[in-house]
């Protein structure tokens, strides 16, 4: 089923007035799947969100509520033994006010991981009720049938960059056997096979992290989202948004907005259906040559 995660990395420059405006006016929108990380705006994100949801308690049951954890901003490396992702869970839980928390994701691979210490973190989150289920996000096919082998526990999420120009998790495989290189390593198809639920982020950016919508680089994609955006109806951030919808993989967008209107317009993503040319006329645009 189609549908779109909030990302709420932006909501931390937001009285706590605002946030609770803009966030019931989301849910009102019917957005209930939120994701978030102890480190958006070094966790003023995830306490502006508590603040809102201790004022509608009512709602937690309703709500799907994903946080992250790994990426040690004090040190600037990543970390993810046992007593580090415990404590930022506490903290986040204490944060958010609630009970427990219905995804982890480990925010970015560590160099360092030992897989027994990542088991007991993840044995004790599950068993004391604090975590209802594992992801990450950032990781490689291989980093996590090597977690899921070591620590016993289905990775049901894996959150990935992926935009129209930033498009390798659907465009590597047409050039397999051919002088390009490799960039995901097969991903979508492994997350098909082990059904994975892969989530996208930066979906209206490029790799770094630079939007692409009426950017003069990419003036021939923006006539292409143009032109569709007056067949649908809507504007070429919904195209963007829908194109990743299109895809059969179920790859679910988080969209970064602020904006009550634009997240009424992203909901409107959910009933477009490109046609298959119009989805390959998109990657066409971006400068991409099928073989």
């Amino acid at each position: 089923m189609k549908k779109i995660y909030l990302g709420l990395m932006r909501i931390n420059n937001m009285s706590q007035s605002e946030a609770n405006d803009f966030l019931d006016n989301a849910i009102t929108l019917g957005y209930n799947s939120f994701d978030l990380a102890d480190i958006y705006g070094n966790r003023k994100c995830e306490e502006l969100f508590g603040n809102f949801l201790e004022t509608k308690k009512d709602l937690r049951e309703k709500l799907f509520i994903q946080t992250k954890c790994g990426i040690d901003s004090e040190n600037k490396n990543y970390n993810s033994s046992k007593h580090y992702i415990i404590n930022h869970v506490k903290e986040s839980l204490r944060l958010l006010k609630t009970t427990y928390i219905d995804s982890l994701l480990i925010h970015r691979p560590d160099i360092l991981v030992d897989y027994q210490e990542i088991k007991e973190a993840f044995t004790y989150l599950f068993e004391t009720g604090m975590v209802k289920s594992f992801g990450v996000s950032n990781m490689s096919p291989l980093q996590i049938e090597a977690l899921e082998k070591y620590t016993g526990f289905k990775l049901k999420y894996n959150q990935v960059q992926f935009s129209l120009i930033h498009n390798y998790l659907v465009t590597e495989g047409i050039f397999f056997n051919m002088a390009k290189e490799n960039y995901t390593l097969g991903l979508i198809d492994y997350a098909r096979i082990k059904n994975i639920e892969l989530q996208a982020w930066s979906v209206v950016q490029n790799s770094n992290w630079e939007c692409f919508i009426d950017n003069p680089k990419y003036i021939k994609l923006n006539q292409k989202l143009d032109s569709l955006a007056n067949k649908y109806g809507t504007t070429k951030s919904v195209i963007a948004v829908a194109w990743i919808l299109k895809h059969p993989a179920n790859i679910i967008p988080i969209v970064g907005t602020t904006k009550i209107e634009r997240l009424k317009e992203y909901k409107k993503a959910l009933n477009i259906d490109l046609t298959r040319n119009e989805y390959y006329d998109l990657i066409k645009a971006t400068d991409i040559t099928l073989p």
